[in-house]
């Protein structure tokens, strides 16, 4: 297939490109800082003449760069394709841009990535346990993985909620063990709410190493922690790594009812960059139509809404994706 990747002059960008090409494809590289190579279009998400231009012709788009008129998304929308949103929606902004397009052309798949594989873990939780009144959804995030300003970014929109967080002990399959996670309220409306089918939504997230998670817990104790400032979480970030991080990370999803697990899914990794590189081009295979026919569906859905977990599993533990259910 054809891929453009806008943000490719980004970490996780360059490394989306280069698992594309290394698979095969043929891969444009879109990004807003103008390059003579044979592979690059200007993309700038604040031209959007740039965007409607850079995605004609291509199978799939995978934007990494999140915009808040959703410039791409909407060119995919109007003039035909996929393309995969790395940067979950929150529900507005994906309603709004659901009903923006009047004759909906493409299909924009929200929340791929690793992301996306626990997001189909939710999804088939719900669908196990329809009594469940609560999904939780938790991540493991790294301070020594190499990521650049975007994943920053995400951190800082997890934590920023103006005030103390609550915190929670989860246990965790070896080697993660027991950790004590801080629960933010935001990011369980914009991200996990999607998911919870009008259930309550709770979302957890824990660091690598324990120092760091430690340090984190005495800033929320003392009242700061949602509060840094933003450089503290981008600082650093401008420099890419040379190659995605192997560290074994997690994620999870839970459902409960009445403060009893029913069920939980555990994804374990090798890197959050690397793994949804991984993930990725398994939705691609997946979700992108061979050439001369048609699309499985036109409109804006979270990929949970399209696949499901159980026809996947397989071929995502072939790239090093393993879900532990217990």
């Amino acid at each position: 297939m054809r891929v453009l990747v806008i943000g490719a002059q980004g970490a996780l960008g360059s490394f989306i490109a280069r698992g594309f090409r290394e698979a095969g494809h043929d891969v444009i590289r879109g990004g807003r800082r103008d390059e003579s190579a044979s592979d690059f279009r200007l993309i700038d998400l604040d031209r959007p003449e740039t965007v409607a231009e850079g995605c004609r012709g291509v199978d799939l788009v995978v934007s990494t760069v999140r915009h808040p008129k959703l410039v791409a998304e909407r060119a995919v929308l109007r003039g035909g394709g996929v393309l995969f949103n790395l940067d979950d929606l929150p529900a507005s902004e994906r309603s709004d841009l659901s009903h923006s397009v009047a004759e909906q052309q493409g299909l924009v798949v929200d929340r791929t990535g690793l992301g996306g594989v626990t997001g189909l873990a939710a999804a088939e939780l719900l669908d196990q346990h329809p009594e469940a009144d609560t999904l939780e959804f938790g991540i493991m995030a790294s301070a020594t993985e190499k990521v650049g300003r975007a994943g920053g970014l995400l951190i800082e929109r997890i934590l920023s909620n103006g005030g103390h967080l609550d915190t929670v002990r989860v246990s965790l399959p070896e080697p993660f063990g027991s950790r004590r996670c801080l629960s933010s309220a935001r990011a369980a409306a914009e991200l996990v709410a999607p998911l919870a089918r009008g259930r309550r939504a709770r979302f957890y997230i824990c660091f690598l190493p324990a120092a760091f998670n430690a340090l984190f817990l005495s800033l929320n104790a003392a009242g700061v922690a949602s509060r840094l400032p933003q450089f503290v979480f981008t600082i650093g970030r401008s420099s890419l790594p040379a190659s995605p991080s192997q560290q074994t990370t997690c994620h999870w999803a839970a459902v409960t009812r009445a403060g009893v697990r029913l069920g939980r899914r555990v994804v374990i990794a090798n890197g959050d960059y690397r793994s949804t590189v991984e993930a990725t081009l398994v939705f691609a295979d997946a979700l992108v139509p061979a050439v001369g026919t048609k699309l499985p569906r036109k409109g804006v859905f979270g990929v949970e809404e399209i696949l499901t977990l159980r026809k996947l599993v397989p071929t995502l533990e072939a790239r090093g994706i393993c879900i532990h259910a217990d």
